[in-house]
């Protein structure tokens, strides 16, 4: 049962290897060499280190560390969407490490290290308190322990738990000797190695990436010291495995070039409309992104797309800074399929994922269904307004469909889940949704859609004009179209605001009042009594009408700015 059978099983994923770019960092050949036939001549690590005094001190040269702390931080940021751990040479490495690249974040990555602190990496070794005979070791193990408010042996089991948590710092571990086997992280997909190991030591510390976590699909080792150069070697001696079998326990990132390259060739042989038109689709083409996915709907290959776009970004996030994803083919190609990815889960409301979103944002242009679309307000709101449907009616009408179906869109997920637009825009979201619906059934032709769409664009536009020219709050109008709606009486949103008035003077609208029962039942019993006179001033009473508009201004009231 080995690697490949696993991963076939789904029980790991693949491996792949890199080494590091930065010059000046790797062991010298045959002096590493040396050190791993020692390792597999002797069995016993630590004696052999003891004989390695000078690369121990090559590897710890503060100018290299720094060069590898500049790596692993940049390469963690920009290529990597879950954990990072480090494997360094001693305790005290592990020390220094954490040390420059905290400097190097603080530096060059204030945003991160403001939101994170000393939290963005930490270590997990033992401690001689009393005894430590290296005072740096010493000096950090008091400021942990002060930082925690717990002594280290507490701290380590505190690290090795948050580690586990995707949402939780650590997002690099620092490791020399503890963490590297039997310690399972699924959400652990990088491991950089800077310190020598070999047979089975190199194989389980480079087992910790292997565990499947949500869109992962990798788990990838980068290279610090020079081991892979030997690696082949290393595991035909000690594990008597063949040289066909060396690649099923870590391919190279070279390899990982050729499985991307084929794999593009396979989805552009499903999707021939997706590469014929990859640079207008990569350059976010409107129009080409909006027929290319009609094409894909009318074949009925939804699911193939969803299944193969998820294959190619994985092995797109696991090549990380491989040179091969800036040639201008490989980057059109990844552009182009996720412009049209994107729009489909947008168009059939289904959530992206954070971990696809990072990895599009990576490529240095965040692609949306439609990035750059014109007259769409940035924020928490979709502002449409009388200035974009004028530039509507001058348009092509082809093209000011894509423009309208993208906004409308987002319009709707603007709206859904906030209870006020709920109450404001909801017809007019249904509208918008059925008329999408008819198109994605090819039940609508496109000029069916762009009138439909006009319509849904003006009565937006009527929303915002009233709730401006009537100088409200969208809580207050959401409240006066919800009355309105049951009772349609022109002195109706006057009684409305009027309610909300006495309910202010009252002192019961403050901050945090609708946690508190006795004060929700005062509001609840105002509104009844207010509502209950307009409707028999109006010979309009209905018990069941009245119970709603009190249960649903109830939960309206909370959305209106209070004093605090």
């Amino acid at each position: 049962y080995f690697i490949e059978k696993s991963v076939m099983d789904g029980y790991t994923v693949p491996m792949i290897y890199t080494f590091a770019k930065e010059r000046g960092i790797h062991l010298k050949t045959e002096e590493l060499r040396r050190a791993v036939d020692q390792l597999i001549q002797e069995g016993e690590e630590e004696e052999v280190m003891k004989r390695l005094r000078p690369t121990r001190e090559f590897m710890k040269n503060e100018g290299r560390m720094r060069k590898i702390a500049r790596g692993v931080v940049e390469d963690l940021l920009n290529n990597r969407t879950y954990k990072g751990m480090l494997v360094a040479v001693d305790r005290e490495a592990c020390v220094l490490y954490k040390k420059y690249i905290m400097e190097y974040l603080k530096k060059n990555h204030p945003e991160i290290y403001e939101k994170y602190g000393e939290r963005f990496a930490e270590i997990v070794m033992t401690y001689n308190p009393g005894k430590e005979k290296v005072k740096i070791i010493e000096d950090y193990r008091k400021e942990m322990e002060r930082r925690y408010g717990l002594p280290w042996y507490e701290v380590n089991k505190k690290l090795r738990e948050d580690f586990r948590n995707e949402e939780k710092m650590p997002k690099l571990m620092i490791v020399t000797d503890m963490l590297l086997t039997g310690y399972d992280v699924p959400v652990l997909e990088v491991l950089y190695l800077d310190k020598v190991m070999t047979g089975h030591n190199l194989l389980q510390s480079m087992a910790r990436t292997n565990r499947p976590y949500k869109e992962k699909g990798f788990g990838v080792i980068i290279d610090y010291v020079g081991i892979f150069k030997i690696f082949r070697e290393t595991l035909r001696k000690y594990y008597s495995i063949k040289e066909e079998e060396i690649e099923e326990v870590a391919i190279s990132v070279d390899t990982l070039a050729e499985i991307f390259e084929e794999r593009m060739e396979k989805i552009c042989a499903k999707f021939p409309m997706i590469c014929d038109n990859a640079e207008e689709l990569a350059k976010a083409e409107r129009e080409k992104i909006y027929n290319t996915l009609y094409k894909i709907y009318q074949d009925e290959k939804e699911e193939d797309l969803e299944r193969e776009y998820r294959e190619i970004n994985r092995i797109w996030r696991a090549l990380g800074g491989s040179a091969v994803k800036a040639e201008k083919r490989n980057l059109n190609f990844y552009r182009a399929i996720s412009a049209v990815y994107l729009l489909h889960r947008r168009l059939q409301g289904k959530p992206v994922a954070p971990e696809i979103m990072r990895t599009v944002e990576e490529i240095g242009e965040r692609i949306r269904e439609m990035s750059e679309i014109r007259g769409v307000g940035r924020g928490g709101e979709i502002i449409i307004g009388e200035d974009f449907l004028k530039k509507l009616e001058k348009g092509a009408e082809k093209e000011t469909v894509v423009d309208m179906t993208a906004i409308l869109s987002l319009f709707v997920a603007s709206v859904k889940g906030d209870a006020v637009r709920e109450k404001i825009y909801g017809d007019i979201v249904e509208y918008i949704e059925n008329a999408i619906q008819r198109w994605k059934e090819r039940k609508s032709t496109i000029e069916e859609i762009y009138r439909k769409e006009i319509k849904a664009m003006e009565e937006i536009v009527k929303e915002q004009t009233k709730i401006k020219n009537m100088k409200l709050s969208p809580a207050e109008y959401a409240m006066i179209k919800l009355v309105s709606r049951e009772l349609n009486y022109r002195d109706t949103p006057a009684k409305v605001m009027e309610i909300i008035q006495s309910l202010r003077r009252a002192g019961l609208l403050f901050e945090g009042w609708h946690r508190k029962m006795d004060v929700v039942k005062s509001v609840r019993n105002k509104i009844r009594r207010n509502l209950l006179k307009f409707m028999v001033l109006h010979n309009a009473y209905n018990g069941k009408k009245l119970d709603m508009l009190v249960d649903e201004m109830v939960k309206l009231l909370p959305y209106l700015k209070v004093k605090g």
